[in-house]
């Protein structure tokens, strides 16, 4: 999913692979309370979440960055126009 979340191409896109994250934590943390699973196995999937979210902060703020740098010659011009 880390590798997936990097290549996003718009802020939906990681919205929707963030819902599938936290439905994958739930279904760990469900797994826990059955004892399915261990404290130890629980950990891992909450590491790879933070992972999953700083990877999705760092692509989001990516996106934002080429939206700005995309519409910054426009606006740069329009503000030289101005008297």
């Amino acid at each position: 999913m880390g590798a997936r979340v990097r290549s996003a191409n718009s802020g939906n896109e990681i919205d929707g692979m963030a819902a599938e994250a936290e439905l994958i934590l739930s279904d760990a943390l469900h797994s826990y309370e059955d004892g399915a699973i261990d404290q130890g196995e629980l950990t891992i999937f909450q590491i790879v979440l933070a992972r999953f979210h700083f990877a999705a902060l760092q692509r989001r703020s990516q996106l934002h960055s080429d939206h700005i740098i995309e519409f910054a010659p426009e606006v740069d011009s329009v503000e030289r126009n101005v008297p």
